[in-house]
């Protein structure tokens, strides 16, 4: 009750005393009074002024006027004549031209401008409805059965339905278009990193890591001659033509060249210029045996690029050494390629598997991105692990793998060709360079090849080396390049390898197709 009480009591009070605040007069509170020092300070300042006063001379007062001028005073003022004034002749008639207005409407609503929140719905609408239009393509392109058929007709997806993708990228980010604009492209980065680790994944699981000690015949030599003199080849040619386009950056010249060398190096496995049973990659030929050591050369040397020429990010401010982050990036790898088996372990139906590869792919890609890592390095080792360990049911997950690949890949591009810049004179003229010295160091090493094998390889299998087209790693190279070191060097890099792709395969189309037609019957061949 007094509680109460007090809580009914308490407004009238503060009330009360409001009202008496507001009826002091302004000036009691205004202007405090003053103390006995400044009172004493003001008498001592009247006195002197009394002083001054009373030193001061008498002022004059002002004599009476004289006769004449009292008289020139009273005398009425005569009136002024009166003055005939001509006005001037009319000035000439000012004309005005004003622009035709356009016709305006009575109703306000049509001409009102378009506000800028407006403006924006409608692009993220547009956004939205071009992305789901690339999704629904990418899972029709991504089917297995028409993957299968670009199989049996040797023609790789990079030419066929990846060139589409592309081409709808660049074409969704001009201006004129305005589906993909930067705020949006900026929205659904994530994307990126994702298909970068799900082609890790998939390279990192078709690596057949049990058959690495057993090489075919005269595999090294295929190594040194036609992997690491294209790739001396290449380094050479990038470095210098990014040393004179972009002096004073020599470190990270080389690391962009490094790139380069190291995407132009990594081969496709489909190539109408072999024979088929070397594309197997379950009898693991000379030629997937060697694509195989180029993956891994390439997963290597990506992570020690990355590892030794850190990304200005303010985000990461951890300064440790080069060969620390190496072994981060594979203690990361290490520990998402055990937890992604414990939980495929536990997973029983094939959506359970699906959803499980996913979750893995897009925690370990995003948190490789944030920390600045390559997430196909961090995938790679994801996959290599589910591959090889003992006691890991394959089948559901190589099903797995072959339904989502085709799409996240189509994706991939997608995004890829939204990223890449075009209109880069410099990207194209290293396009040239790197065209023309990856296939000149095939051929000087497929020569140095014949010579040292002494014909014990067919020729045609040295043929379709010499001419191998470039793999899907490549591209993941370059972009991975492109998300790391975000620069203008790195769109003249991911042009050099898209174009070099889609040449390569070209190339290889069209010198599979005359082997193809000059080549004698299979019975004559057989007797």
């Amino acid at each position: 009750m007094r509680v109460a009480t007090r809580r009914l009591v308490l407004p009238f009070v503060t009330f009360g005393i409001l009202l008496f605040v507001a009826q002091i007069p302004r000036h009691v509170w205004a202007e405090p009074s003053p103390s006995v020092g400044e009172r004493a300070e003001g008498l001592r300042a009247a006195a002197v002024a009394d002083e001054q006063i009373a030193d001061a001379p008498p002022i004059e007062e002002p004599s009476a006027p004289s006769e004449p001028e009292a008289r020139f005073e009273e005398e009425p003022a005569e009136p002024p004549e009166f003055i005939h004034f001509t006005p001037p002749a009319p000035a000439p008639p000012i004309s005005l031209s004003f622009p035709e207005l356009p016709p305006s409407s009575l109703d306000p609503r049509l001409t009102s401008e378009v506000s800028p929140a407006a403006s924006e719905a409608g692009d993220l609408i547009k956004a939205i409805l071009g992305l789901v239009l690339i999704l629904a393509l990418a899972y029709i392109g991504g089917m297995p059965r028409i993957r299968a058929i670009f199989n049996r007709l040797r023609i790789s997806h990079i030419l066929t339905t990846g060139l589409p993708f592309l081409v709808l990228g660049v074409v969704f980010r001009l201006p004129s278009v305005g589906i993909l604009s930067d705020s949006i492209l900026d929205q659904i980065r994530p994307i990126l990193p994702f298909g970068l680790g799900w082609l890790g994944l998939a390279i990192g699981f078709r690596f057949d890591a049990r058959g690495v000690d057993r090489p075919p015949p005269y595999t090294a030599e295929t190594l040194v001659w036609l992997t690491f003199v294209p790739f001396v080849l290449m380094l050479g040619v990038a470095w210098g033509f990014l040393y004179y386009a972009n002096p004073g950056e020599h470190l990270v010249n080389l690391g962009f060249a490094a790139i380069v060398a190291t995407a132009g190096t990594v081969s496709g496995r489909i190539t109408p210029l072999i024979s088929k049973e070397t594309t197997d990659s379950t009898g693991l030929g000379r030629l997937a045996y060697v694509i195989q050591m180029e993956q891994l050369a390439a997963i290597l040397l990506l992570a020690s690029v990355a590892a030794l020429i850190r990304p200005e990010d303010g985000m990461i401010e951890w300064t440790l050494p080069g060969m620390m982050w190496i072994f981060i990036t594979l203690g990361f790898g290490v520990v998402m390629g055990g937890l992604a088996f414990i939980f495929l372990a536990i997973a029983q139906s094939k959506i359970e598997v699906s959803l499980v590869l996913l979750g893995i792919i897009a925690f370990a890609s995003g948190l490789s991105s944030f920390l600045n890592i390559p997430p196909t390095i961090v995938c790679f080792i994801v996959g290599l692990i589910l591959a090889n360990i003992p006691g890991m049911r394959r089948t559901r997950l190589r099903g797995s793998l072959a339904r989502l690949e085709g799409p996240i890949y189509l994706v991939f591009l997608f995004l890829a060709g939204a990223h890449w810049r075009v209109t880069d004179i410099e990207g194209w003229a290293l396009l040239i360079a790197f065209i023309t010295s990856r296939l000149l160091g095939k051929q000087i090493g497929a020569t140095a090849l014949e010579m040292n094998t002494k014909a014990q390889i067919a020729d045609q299998d040295l043929r379709g080396m010499a001419f191998s087209p470039m793999g899907a790693l490549a591209i993941a190279i370059a972009i991975s390049a492109q998300d790391l070191y975000p620069s203008v060097e790195a769109t003249w890099v991911v042009t050099a390898v898209i174009g070099g792709a889609i040449a390569s395969e070209i190339i290889v189309q069209i010198l599979g197709r005359g082997a193809s037609t000059s080549a004698p019957p299979a019975k004559e061949e057989s007797a």
